[in-house]
């Protein structure tokens, strides 16, 4: 399972071991849009879409070019096309939501 905890101003402030695996570089502190966009349905990432959004699933995938981390083969490498996640987000409190994936799809 993947997940990222971020604020109202949309800044990851927490992430589950699955999702730092997966990128060399630290994605804690970073805006979400700086990492994914909207794939399924298309939207602005933002909080209140987050928020109004909580029960549909959604489908982030990165931005090219982000560095991952190959764990099999302890190797890192420019990601050149997109990580596709398949998840849906949760209201974790009342400032933050929580988006949680089963898997990369």
């Amino acid at each position: 399972m993947c997940f990222a905890v971020f604020d109202q101003h949309m800044t990851i402030l927490s992430h589950g071991p699955k999702m730092f695996g997966m990128f060399v570089e630290p994605i804690r502190g970073r805006k979400v849009s700086d990492i994914f966009t909207a794939k399924q349905p298309q939207f602005e990432l933002s909080y209140d879409m987050a928020v109004k959004l909580q029960d549909v699933v959604i489908e982030l995938q990165s931005i090219p070019c982000i560095m991952i981390h190959n764990a099999v083969a302890h190797t890192k490498h420019p990601l050149k096309k997109h990580l596709p996640l398949k998840g849906q987000f949760r209201q974790y409190s009342v400032d933050t939501v929580l988006f949680i994936s089963s898997t990369p799809t």
